[in-house]
């Protein structure tokens, strides 16, 4: 049978897939590229959260949505862009009054732009740099989850962190409770906190608990260092590390 022979099959079960309104309208939330629980979708479709279950499932076992286990909550992410694209396309006409995103309860803006997580960096910074480390492909997916490519081990190396210990190759993802994207977790997200505190990058707030000040100069140089290639042998290399008052992000 031929491609274009088989496709009316596969549309029939996409359109089963998309043709049940509440479903859609799941889907619609979760193209905001951030993770979700049962509890915050069900709200979306407006379903109980048994309904909302099973429509997940049926999500789940098409490969559409994922589902991952983090403390006391799962959390539901779309994985598939061409069905994303397909529900924004049919979400534009059909569902303009739906509520864009679910509701949750939001955290001071200081505790969302940085903040501990298990030792590690999280909220807006962690997800930026989760974010720039994907682009640049300093980390990669494998069968196993993601690992720190060679080019990763050298990046982070330059800064000071010592991604070359085999606990800090694998990659641990840690899903941000504030922005509902992956940070990275684990060794390596551990170690790169501990870095950014030595060079003055980070500290902590003396009356947030676990919410971080930034630096913004240093954090902006320091992702810049990042990007850079190997300077040429012989270079050499300057590196300040003056310490100055941290600024604090601040509430508009």
């Amino acid at each position: 049978m031929s491609d274009r022979a088989a496709r009316p099959a596969q549309l029939d079960d996409i359109a089963r897939l998309l043709a049940e309104p509440s479903r859609l309208r799941m889907l619609w939330a979760l193209g905001d590229g951030r993770a979700y629980t049962a509890t915050e979708l069900a709200g979306v479709a407006e379903l109980a959260p048994s309904a909302a279950s099973n429509h997940l499932a049926r999500l789940v076992d098409a490969g559409v949505v994922e589902v991952r286990s983090q403390g006391r909550h799962r959390y539901f992410a779309l994985t598939r862009e061409d069905v994303a694209r397909a529900v924004e396309s049919l979400g534009a006409v059909t569902l303009s009054s739906a509520p864009p995103i679910p509701a949750r309860r939001q955290p001071s803006a200081a505790l969302r732009h940085a903040r501990r997580c298990y030792g590690h960096l999280a909220g807006e910074c962690g997800v930026a740099l989760w974010d720039r480390c994907c682009a640049l492909r300093l980390i990669e997916a494998d069968a196993d989850g993601w690992r720190l490519s060679a080019t990763g081990i050298e990046r982070f190396g330059r800064l000071g962190v010592n991604a070359a210990r085999s606990d800090s190759q694998r990659v641990q993802s840690c899903l941000d409770w504030t922005e509902r994207r992956w940070h990275l977790g684990g060794a390596l997200g551990r170690a790169v906190l501990a870095g950014l505190q030595a060079e003055g990058v980070l500290a902590p707030s003396p009356r947030e608990g676990r919410t971080l000040l930034v630096h913004p100069e240093r954090w902006q140089r320091w992702l810049a260092e990042l990007d850079a290639k190997p300077a040429p042998a012989g270079t050499p290399v300057s590196r300040p590390r003056a310490r100055s008052k941290v600024i604090p992000k601040t509430a508009h």
